[in-house]
């Protein structure tokens, strides 16, 4: 990844892919700071995660109006325990894009490893009337709720949460099946164009005046970084920022 990542760097540097270049940039210090936080050896981790951090930095200083370079300096801050910087660049973050519900979480994080509960669940629960069915952050604000001893509205949660797993299995359920009919139809045009091409149509059955829809199951993607919250102390909020930050997707 690092070596693919330097070379789209290389290859934006200049010409007509010059404005791509802060996001090659910004994959760049990416792979380096996954391969950081995969070093066992503590202090050449450590060493690897300031070199990391100063890629970001360079990041931001190169596209200071790119919400995912101050997303992503904001996390690593957090990772190596600055907290002031963290929540600065996440802020940052989130006055450049608010429709992010990652940064939103790791803000509430840091909060959290602030020992402000308070703050932490009013910027989650703003942050559920955007989105109301944000898995991630309906269980940040579960953890929040529990931690800050509010049991009735922990309970009111939980009961959400299993409404809205038993809503997706239906969902999903209801997917999978149209992604079969959707498939079964796609081969049969296929297979009928092929007849016709060989001069032997189907009977009974014309083509499909439109392509035909392939959808993927519903799910929690891995696409874009969101924490998985999982608050247990001032610091253990931080601590799931760096092992779980991959497991929901934005």
């Amino acid at each position: 990844a690092i070596s693919h990542a330097t070379a789209a760097v290389a290859s934006c540097s200049k010409g007509p892919q010059a404005y791509l270049k802060g996001r090659a940039q910004l994959l760049c210090a990416i792979a380096h700071g996954r391969k950081a936080q995969a070093e066992p050896c503590f202090e050449d981790r450590r060493r690897l995660l300031g070199k990391a951090l100063a890629m970001f930095e360079n990041c931001v200083h190169a596209d200071p109006h790119d919400y995912l370079a101050h997303y992503y300096c904001a996390l690593y801050h957090a990772i190596v325990r600055d907290l002031e910087a963290a929540r600065e660049r996440c802020a940052r973050s989130l006055e450049l894009n608010a429709e992010q519900p990652a940064a939103v979480m790791l803000l509430a994080l840091i909060f959290t490893a602030e020992a402000d509960l308070k703050g932490a669940l009013e910027l989650v629960v703003n942050a559920l009337k955007d989105f109301p069915t944000h898995y991630g952050l309906l269980v940040l604000r579960l953890h929040i709720e529990t931690k800050f001893g509010r049991v009735d509205e922990s309970l009111g949660t939980c009961s959400h949460l299993l409404d809205f797993w038993r809503k997706r299995d239906c969902c999903i359920d209801d997917e999978r099946v149209q992604l079969t009919i959707n498939a079964t139809e796609g081969q049969n045009t296929f297979k009928d164009a092929a007849s016709l091409k060989a001069g032997t149509p189907s009977i009974g059955r014309e083509l499909s005046s439109s392509a035909p829809l392939f959808a993927t199951p519903l799910g929690i993607g891995i696409g874009t970084t969101i924490l998985n919250p999982n608050v247990g102390s001032s610091q253990s909020g931080l601590d799931v920022a760096i092992s779980g930050r991959d497991c929901y997707g934005y």
